[in-house]
């Protein structure tokens, strides 16, 4: 029986090797590893979402809430949460930002962006995160990474991808 499970953790080993998401960089050594050598390492990935905004009249400002998913290095699969506060007048935009691996790990960044105005319906946008901790295995984690993504105004829908470095610190 034991022999049988094994052969099955290989097997799945040995496909996940293969997998066509390895074809462009080799696979990252797990996050256990990497936490224990706590240095700065590449941390990049991809981004889908739908975006509302609310005015609010008090602050002159445009209260933005992003919420999807993605893939990311020492993350895997995603969920996110961003929540921001737009100056209109500027195209500045101050927020937080929460990453959520499936094993219900998190990552949490302080975001800054900007936005510059456009006359057409997709804005490009470009987002600062300057990684603030998280839970578990992101527990001490400090980096940056920089978030470049479109939205299309009419439909909320955004896509992107971020590139920068993080330390896992452990």
């Amino acid at each position: 029986m034991e022999r049988r499970h094994l052969s099955r953790v290989a097997l799945v080993l040995a496909l996940g090797a293969c997998s066509p998401d390895t074809a462009d960089r080799p696979p990252a050594p797990t996050a256990p590893t990497l936490a224990r050598q706590g240095t700065e390492l590449p941390f990049h990935g991809t981004l889908a979402a739908e975006e509302t905004g609310q005015f609010d009249p008090a602050t002159n400002r445009i209260l933005i809430h992003l919420q999807g998913a993605g893939t990311a290095t020492h993350l895997g699969q995603y969920q996110l949460v961003m929540n921001l506060s737009l100056n209109p007048a500027v195209g500045t935009a101050v927020g937080r930002l929460v990453l959520t691996a499936a094993d219900g790990s998190t990552l949490t960044a302080d975001v800054t962006g900007f936005a510059p105005a456009t006359p057409n319906d997709v804005f490009v946008i470009v987002e600062t995160a300057t990684i603030t901790g998280g839970t578990r295995r992101f527990a001490g984690a400090t980096g940056r990474f920089v978030i470049e993504r479109t939205i299309t105004r009419s439909t909320g829908v955004s896509s992107g991808a971020f590139d920068g470095n993080i330390s896992l610190g452990k």
